[in-house]
């Protein structure tokens, strides 16, 4: 299996649990809500899902993503203009898509990670 299904499904609940979370607390523009899930989603695949789950295992990959998103969301609140968050709305998230991120991982290490490609291209 690729990498394109992977980062799909996790760009689609992260991007939800942003949307969810950002229009709950207050107004925010759905483009900066975009931008910051394809970041979010960007970082924490490669550094959280393809270095560190193999390497350390799921519990050091979830804590290490939900500490990621958290300072992925406030670098990217700082960055976008007129993107003010609370920093509660900031930690919502995170934890939330901390929570996310241990099921995620669940399917990557029965899907993901352990199918590989014979010769033929055939999983």
């Amino acid at each position: 299996m690729g990498h394109s299904k992977a980062l799909a499904l996790k760009l689609v609940y992260i991007t939800l649990i942003l949307f969810a979370v950002f229009t709950f607390f207050g107004h925010h523009w759905v483009t900066n809500i975009l931008v910051a899930a394809i970041v979010v989603t960007g970082f924490l695949y490669v550094i959280g899902d393809l270095w560190i789950l193999p390497n350390f295992g799921s519990g050091a990959a979830t804590l290490a993503n939900a500490v990621l998103a958290g300072l992925i969301i406030w670098a990217t609140e700082l960055i976008l203009v007129g993107f003010g968050l609370a920093g509660s709305v900031i930690l919502i998230s995170a934890a939330l898509i901390g929570v996310g991120e241990h099921f995620f991982h669940l399917w990557m290490e029965r899907q993901a990670l352990t199918k590989r490609p014979d010769k033929r291209g055939n999983t």
